[in-house]
Formats: C-alpha cells, structure tokens, sequence
C-alpha cells in the first residue's frame, strides 16, 4: 500500500441517549486471527487495544462492532 492511499477516519455523533463512535482506517488487507483475536500488524503481537475497548463497551453495556473489507477496518461502538 502506497503512503498517499492510507487514510484514518474518525466520527461520533449523538442518538438520543446514545453516543456513537465510529472509526474507518485503511490497511494491508491481510488479517490474522488467533484465539479469534486480531495479531497486530506491529510486530510479533496480539493487538490488544481492540480487546480493551471491546471490554470497556461490555462493562457499560454498549455495543461494539468490527467489519473489514479488502483493504478499509471499521469499527462501529454504541454508548
């Protein structure tokens, strides 16, 4: 992937009673999966970050969601 075609999007807005926050960022494509975890693309580790966050959104009843096409991640958190 080119330098010029990586991009970071981020949004929230306000529903109601709810918070939404949304994030849409541009990566290699490959996805690798253990212990159905995402391994980060920095190195030789579990990307623990989304897993924290995740974690935060159940504490408060929230939801999270994560979609990915070839080459755009998007998440998707409800608070």
């Amino acid at each position: 992937m080119l330098n010029e075609d990586k991009f970071i999007v981020l949004g929230s807005d306000i529903f109601g009673e709810s918070i939404v926050f949304k994030m849409k960022n541009s990566f290699n494509g490959e996805i690798v999966m253990v212990d159905n975890h995402i391994k980060s693309s920095k190195g030789n580790r579990l990307g623990i970050g989304l897993v924290n966050v995740n974690q935060i959104v159940n504490k408060y009843n929230g939801s999270f969601e994560m979609k990915y096409t070839d080459r755009v991640f998007e998440i998707c958190i409800v608070l």
